[in-house]
């Protein structure tokens, strides 16, 4: 004889499923680190791209000092904040991205930059570039003492290395 699940106890159980789905969307949601990686891009190092403005790391968790280079971390999305004084990143270096997420991911930064930065001009891979990704947009000529640049690569399989990183850097003053 099999047994049978009263009603009320399938209720019961299905309403505590429902109060463990809401308590996981409300206190532990899904973070989409294409759009976060974006979202931290536009808070942190755009304002650095735009005014050279020192990175505002509130909110970011303090991971290390490295003389004159700071590390900070996104509890929520294990991404990583770091910077220095030509440069401004955000990496997934301390939780790569799966390889599932990598698409949506490039599609976050390439929206970003034609509607942050439509100012750039997009510079073709050099051919000693063997990565997975590798995009560059410039705002000068090289060799021009002005020009800054937003780099956006993932060196990947080749490289041994699968940490995707959003960096503007200026040349050293």
């Amino acid at each position: 004889m099999r047994a049978r699940l009263s009603p009320r106890l399938i209720m019961v159980l299905l309403a505590c499923f429902g109060i463990g789905l809401a308590y996981r969307a409300i206190l532990a949601p899904d973070v989409n680190k294409g759009e976060r990686l974006v979202a931290m891009f536009i808070e942190h190092c755009a304002p650095f791209a735009r005014d050279r403005k020192t990175p505002d790391p509130t909110g970011l968790e303090h991971i290390a000092d490295v003389p004159g280079q700071e590390l900070w971390a996104d509890a929520n999305s294990a991404l990583s904040l770091e910077f220095d004084a030509e440069s401004c990143l955000i990496s997934d270096v301390l939780q790569p991205l799966a390889a599932s997420d990598h698409y949506l991911m490039d599609v976050a930064v390439s929206r970003l930059i034609a509607q942050q930065f439509p100012e750039l001009t997009s510079e073709a891979t050099p051919d000693h570039v063997n990565f997975d990704r590798y995009r560059l947009w410039t705002s000068h000529p090289e060799g021009n003492p002005d020009r800054w640049a937003i780099q956006f690569y993932r060196p990947g399989a080749v490289a041994g290395d699968r940490t995707t990183t959003l960096r503007v850097g200026f040349p050293p003053e």
